[in-house]
């Protein structure tokens, strides 16, 4: 690992550009930076690896923070840490943020605290899949009955993730959410929007957004889901819940992009559409393997997708 020192001690200001939280189905909402100086000081206590808070100006609309460099994990896998991460081990990184997200989730809930309160439900499932027919549908031209049967597989996922066991999750816990310090620790940032969520949220996450599935490669990538499920002792279910909770987060995450894409006009993240989508159509083909009794309505949107993109391609776009 990196073991040299910035020269300098610096400090991050932080400013966020909306209090307004992220949206959760159910439970108490915390402004952003109320939410961030809150879980900051309560998450350190834990032993959860996140920048020193340094000084509380809420009141200025300003808080300031330990600099943590600029060497983020998703980087460091696409071997873009720069000088001195050349050899680093991103297989160790990873099982260290496996570690910590095992972590988070072994808090011992507190209650009346909010990140405890809030939490995903069967209708916000639905509506952030949503985005999936309103935004990257429609210039497939899919017919009254194909938009119908999108809905009625969203209500059946969502009931489906909705009624796996829950545990504290970061939400957003990704590869570009984790810094690599100069002491070459793992370190976790924009943790404000934590919550209670499907106990593989995280390691859905972790692995497979944008196209880190495809950085790790098939063999490194079953390592760390193998690596996770004996870590945390998960039971003979753990492949089909995290299929599902896959499933759910990458319809999502397809949806977003296309919005980002189309109504944000933010092309850049029109490269990572390709590779999520084929997650979407792996996960549907290893969701019929696990459960044979699989209903009509996945194997008619399993056609659906197939109609649209025949030959997807199997990983993001690297360029």
């Amino acid at each position: 690992m990196p073991t040299s020192k910035l020269e300098e001690e610096t400090v991050l200001a932080m400013i966020f550009d909306s209090v307004r939280p992220a949206e959760v189905g159910e439970g108490a909402t915390r402004n952003s930076d109320d939410a961030y100086v809150e879980l900051s000081h309560f998450f350190s206590q834990a032993g959860i690896a996140v920048p020193k808070l340094l000084f509380d100006g809420r009141n200025e609309g300003i808080l300031l923070v330990e600099d943590l460099g600029d060497i983020l994990l998703g980087e460091v896998l696409l071997g873009n840490g720069g000088p001195g991460y050349e050899t680093v081990s991103s297989e160790e990184l990873y099982r260290l943020a496996i570690a910590q997200s095992i972590h988070l989730q072994q808090i011992p809930k507190q209650v009346g605290f909010f990140p405890f309160e809030r939490r995903f439900n069967v209708d916000l499932y639905e509506r952030e899949m949503s985005e999936f027919s309103e935004f990257f549908l429609p210039p497939f031209a899919p017919s009254t009955r194909e938009i119908s049967c999108c809905q009625e597989f969203f209500a059946y996922l969502a009931n489906e993730v909705a009624n796996l066991e829950y545990a504290l999750c970061h939400r957003d816990y990704h590869s570009w959410n984790l810094m690599v310090d100069a002491e070459g620790a793992l370190r976790i940032i924009d943790f404000q929007d934590a919550l209670m969520a499907p106990k593989l949220y995280d390691l859905v996450a972790l692995l497979n957004d944008r196209d880190t599935d495809q950085a790790l490669g098939e063999e490194l990538y079953h390592r760390l889901l193998e690596h996770y499920r004996v870590s945390a002792s998960y039971g003979p279910e753990f492949y089909f819940d995290y299929y599902r909770v896959l499933l759910q987060r990458d319809l999502k995450v397809v949806g977003r992009f296309a919005k980002l894409v189309s109504v944000r006009k933010l092309p850049l993240y029109g490269r990572w559409i390709p590779g999520t989508f084929a997650r979407v159509r792996r996960g549907l083909t290893e969701l019929g393997a696990l459960n044979p009794n699989i209903p009509p309505v996945a194997l008619e949107f399993q056609r659906i997708l197939e109609r649209i993109q025949p030959n997807v391609e199997r990983g993001a776009q690297s360029q």
